[in-house]
């Protein structure tokens, strides 16, 4: 069941994280820190209580980062600035229940949507 489990969330973080700004090129973090973008005000994906953020994207790109031996570092941003932030490289990836539109793929790569509503 464990298996299943990090196997749905990798899965899951890979199709919901807006990725790095240059799609022909292959870039893996190999040591460091993990930038992860974040808006703070989308739940149940990511939000904040009693000063820390949580939720399901939190905990998955969290758990991803640790099994990559990675540490992961939280840069909050408003919604309408986290690809930027991505594009411009200020981090990584971001995370935040962002959708793919025609319009925001001309600014970063997406992985494939967990969700269509």
């Amino acid at each position: 069941m464990k298996k299943i489990c990090f196997l749905m969330a990798i899965v899951l973080i890979l199709a919901i994280s807006a990725c790095i700004s240059l799609p022909s090129e292959k870039m893996t973090i190999k040591t460091g820190t993990l930038t992860v973008g974040v808006f703070k005000h989308a739940p149940p994906a990511v939000y904040e209580q009693n000063g820390k953020l949580i939720g399901f994207e939190v905990e998955l790109v969290s758990e991803i980062a640790k099994r990559m031996n990675l540490n992961v570092e939280f840069k909050e941003y408003m919604f309408s600035n986290l690809l930027n932030a991505v594009a411009n490289n200020k981090v990584d990836c971001a995370i935040s229940d962002i959708s793919i539109s025609p319009e925001r793929e001309k600014i970063v790569s997406f992985t494939r949507a967990y969700s269509i509503l």
